[in-house]
Parts: structure tokens; C-alpha cells; sequence
């Protein structure tokens, strides 16, 4: 577009997947769907055509001294239409002019997005949908080394001026790689705490002394900084969004949008038809099954009893419901059902867990805690070693499955009412919070060693692991609208994946 002719763009009748101007304006490039091809700046008449691409060229760029071009994309895909995603194949090349020849960048195993040269043309990195950054030497093409991390693909990549630092952008968030030890000559990398503000708001802990980013790495505190909790309400305004009764002004864009997105809406359709068939009887409770599905426990208040079945509905054993019951369970294997009640007093009540043979029927040991006003629980290990129980004053106990010998409270030192607890699908975790807090902890059940800390911005009403335990889903209390906050995190490094606003329930 011309500055004298702002309406009247100067249209170049050619698909271009990408382009970019020479250093020095004189020139610029065009990506077809079959070549690399360099134009004029000033008349738009074709200069000459550098390579032909193995197929959709995604990014391009020349070096800061013009006399290199670098282009990276995805194999095939000539119609620009076609999606691009990681099962494509991806390629990378350097086009020299003072040896008018092409280098290839092996390594990506995906559709390489996106790419960069560093300050003075010497090093350049590249970004793909395989997860990793490559850092190259551009003169040679040799690989110098591959940044692993990021937990989706890689979108685009920055240097830094002084070729000290990479930035990368992908499906997981953002994140800043040291380079310096590759620059040329090597340079002594800048901190990074100085330069950046805090975004969140973080740990309610006053005794900690970093920050929790959403990358899961830990900041020093800056000078002055007073971390605080996050109450059920807050008197002032909070750095995310008034708690409690909102008004719409203090909510941030960010959540603006999903705010607005969540809308509510009646349904006008009939209800679908009921299913043909037997239906399940309403007065029986499904409270859990064994790992193969082959056994399912049932509790039916109505008759006052605890009924085991198969996965055919035949009754196999019957149990008398005991008063008071508090919870139903079935071990993973099947092997046992566990019956929980309450005695005593609301006030000062014992909660008593016994384990059944399933087969037999017969009691094989019991476990009994202290607890407050009915605020029993337990949690069975899924890999039968510990059975994770509600102490007094809110504690959480793990007390060995086969003695019930109480092995050591979970959270030693920690405050607060019980607010939920679990193990992981498959039991490498222990997962526990406060009632009203946003903070979730995680250990190690063998060693009860702590592992992560969640911190999350309001208080946490739900939590769920994906089935192979790498995710961890937590549904916040956002009394907005009837929403709720849910955050993806990942569990073994600890990152906020993504948040979204949603129904609550």
C-alpha cells in the first residue's frame, strides 16, 4: 500500500503463503505454493527465483546482512487450505547467495511453524510442532543443540538482541531459553527476575519466599513484596476479579472474554425418550467398582443394605446397612468392599472403617479416627498399600491397608479443614486441599515427599486426573454468573496449562 494511495493497495495476482523485505527495503520475498521467489520492492517485477520448496512454506525471513534466507514448513500441502498438525513431515533450509546454493536443516520430526536468525546471521533456531526449538549454525547447518520442554507445539520463536536469550511461543504458554554459551563470540546471559513485573496473583503461604509463574519455575521475591492469602471474599479489589458479588468493571480482558462467551441458554427441544430395556432401580446407589468392572458395590438405603453384584446385576454378597453410614467402597482388585460409619456425637464423632472379605464376607480388620460434626472420608490406594483417611482438626492420615497401623499424617504442618483429598489413578500421587483455599499440594504416597504446589486463583471446589496421571483438572469457585474457573495443570512440572470459564456444578 502507498502512502499517496491509501485505498488502493498494489495487488500482486499470486498466493503467497509467506514473505518479508530485505534489510534494506530495496527487495523483498514471496513464498508460492511450488518456489521461493524475489522480487523488486519498487516495481513489483520478479527478480528471480531462489528454490523450489518440498512444499507450503509457513515462515521466511533474510539474514540481518541479506546475503542468507531462511524458510522453514511443511511438506506437501500445496492447497493452503489443508490443516497442518503434527503427523505431517516438516523441512527447513538455508538459501546462501555468495555460494547460490541450499542447505537442509535435518532433525524436526514434525511441520516446522516458524524460525529466527540470530544477531549477525551466524545462528538461527527453529520451532516445530514436535515440541522442540533447534538451534543451528547457519553457516554450516549443523545442529547445535535441541530444546526440550514445551508440552504442545511450538508457534514462534524471538532472539534477543544481544543473542543471549530465546523466546519461544506454544500450545502450553511461553517460555525464555538460555543461548548465550551458542552466541558468537559467547556472552554472559542477563537475569531475568530484574525484568519483570508480577502478573498473578500466588502462593498463600507467608512463609514462602518465591513466586509461582504459570511456567512453574520459582522467581525471587522482589524488594517490598508481601505475599497474601485469597479469602472466600475480598474487601478490596483483586489483581483477577472480585470475589463474591463482581462487578463487571474489575473483571481483566482476558476473562472478559471468556465471560462473555459463557452464555446461558434454555433448551427448546424435547427431552430425548427414556432407553428400552430394565431400567436401574433409583433406590440402589452405585458407589464403585473394581478395576476390571467385573464387581460393582451398591448401597440402598431403602432396604438397609450393601449389596455386591456382578457385572451381570447377580447379587453375590449381602451386608447390613450399618447407622450412620458415612461411605461405600470396593477395593481396585475387587477382593474387598469397605463399609464406613459414624458414633457418637455430631460434635465429637468416631469414624470407623471396616474392610470386608468380598467373598466371604467376613470382617478382616478396621480402622477408627476421630473427626468433626460427620466430616469422614477415606480413599483406598489403587495399588492397595495405604488407605488415606480424615483425621481430627481436618488432618489427612495414611494408615497401612493390611494392618491399618497408621503409617504418618499427609501434610505435615499444614493448617486448614480438609477440603478434599485423593490418590492418582494410579497411585503416584496424593492430592490434598483446605476447604476455601486455592492452593492444591501434591506428594509422593511412599514417602509422603512433597512434589508440587497448585496455586490456583480462588478457592478450589473440585479436582480430577486425567487417567495417566500427566494432567491434573480444577474447577474453582467463581460465584460469577453461575461459573466456575477450571485450570489445566501439569502435574509433573507443575505449569498452568490453560484456564476457561464454564458452568459451575
Amino acid at each position: 500500500m502507498e502512502t499517496a494511495r491509501p485505498y488502493g493497495p498494489r495487488i500482486f495476482e499470486r498466493y503467497a503463503s509467506a514473505v518479508c523485505f530485505h534489510p534494506s527495503g530495496t527487495r523483498f520475498l514471496a513464498a508460492s505454493a511450488e518456489a521461493i521467489d524475489e522480487f523488486d520492492a519498487a516495481t513489483g517485477e520478479a527478480v528471480r527465483t531462489l528454490w523450489s520448496t518440498p512444499g507450503r512454506t509457513l515462515d521466511l525471513m533474510y539474514s540481518p546482512d541479506g546475503n542468507k534466507v531462511l524458510a522453514c514448513g511443511v511438506v506437501g500441502h500445496r492447497d493452503a487450505r489443508e490443516p497442518v498438525d503434527a503427523g505431517d513431515e516438516g523441512w527447513t533450509m538455508i538459501w546462501d547467495a555468495r555460494k547460490n546454493q541450499t542447505t537442509v536443516l535435518e532433525g524436526h520430526t514434525a511441520p516446522v511453524m516458524t524460525a529466527a536468525f540470530g544477531p549477525g546471521g551466524l545462528r538461527c533456531v527453529t520451532g516445530s510442532l514436535d515440541k522442540t526449538l533447534r538451534l543451528w549454525d547457519a553457516e554450516s547447518g549443523g545442529e547445535l543443540h535441541t530444546f526440550r520442554g514445551h508440552l504442545g507445539g511450538v508457534n514462534r520463536v524471538a532472539y534477543s538482541p544481544r543473542g543471549d536469550r530465546i523466546l519461544s511461543a506454544a500450545q502450553d504458554g511461553a517460555a525464555f531459553w538460555n543461548v548465550a554459551r551458542f552466541a558468537v563470540p559467547p556472552v554472559e546471559p542477563l537475569p531475568l527476575a530484574a525484568s519483570f513485573s508480577i502478573v498473578e496473583s500466588v502462593n498463600d503461604d507467608p512463609g514462602h519466599d518465591s513466586i509461582s509463574k504459570p511456567s512453574g519455575a520459582l522467581l525471587p521475591v522482589p524488594p517490598g513484596y508481601r505475599p497474601r492469602s485469597i479469602p472466600t471474599t475480598l474487601e478490596g479489589p483483586s489483581a483477577v476479579v472480585r470475589i463474591g458479588k463482581p462487578n463487571p468493571r474489575d473483571v481483566p480482558e482476558s476473562l472478559g472474554r471468556w465471560l462473555s462467551k459463557a452464555k446461558t441458554t434454555e433448551s427448546r427441544e424435547a427431552p430425548p425418550p427414556r432407553p428400552k430395556g430394565p431400567q436401574p432401580n433409583p433406590w440402589y446407589q452405585l458407589c464403585g467398582a473394581s478395576r476390571d468392572g467385573r464387581r460393582k458395590i451398591y448401597d440402598c438405603s431403602l432396604h438397609e443394605k450393601i449389596v455386591l453384584r456382578d457385572n451381570k446385576g447377580k447379587d453375590l454378597r449381602t451386608w447390613e446397612r450399618p447407622p450412620h453410614t458415612g461411605q461405600v467402597a470396593i477395593s481396585p482388585s475387587g477382593a474387598e468392599v469397605v463399609i464406613a460409619h459414624f458414633i457418637g456425637s455430631p460434635e465429637r464423632a468416631t469414624y470407623v472403617v471396616t474392610v470386608y472379605d468380598a467373598d466371604s464376607g467376613l470382617p478382616k480388620h478396621e480402622f477408627q479416627n476421630e473427626c468433626e460434626r460427620f466430616s469422614g472420608w477415606f480413599a483406598i490406594d489403587p495399588k492397595e498399600r495405604a488407605i488415606m483417611m480424615s483425621g481430627p482438626g481436618g488432618s489427612t492420615i495414611l494408615r497401612d491397608y493390611e494392618t491399618g497401623k497408621q503409617i504418618a499424617p499427609v501434610g505435615k504442618g499444614e493448617t486448614g479443614l480438609h477440603g478434599g483429598a485423593a490418590f492418582s489413578p494410579e497411585g503416584y500421587y496424593v492430592v490434598t486441599t483446605k476447604l476455601a483455599s486455592p492452593t492444591i499440594m501434591l506428594y509422593d504416597p511412599t514417602e509422603l515427599t512433597h512434589v508440587q504446589t497448585l496455586s490456583n486463583h480462588f478457592p478450589v471446589r473440585w479436582f480430577k486426573f486425567s487417567p495417566d496421571e500427566t494432567h491434573l483438572l480444577v474447577a474453582q469457585m467463581f460465584v460469577h454468573k453461575g461459573l466456575d474457573l477450571f485450570t489445566m495443570w501439569d502435574t509433573a512440572s507443575g505449569r498452568r496449562l490453560w484456564s476457561c470459564c464454564g458452568p459451575s456444578g
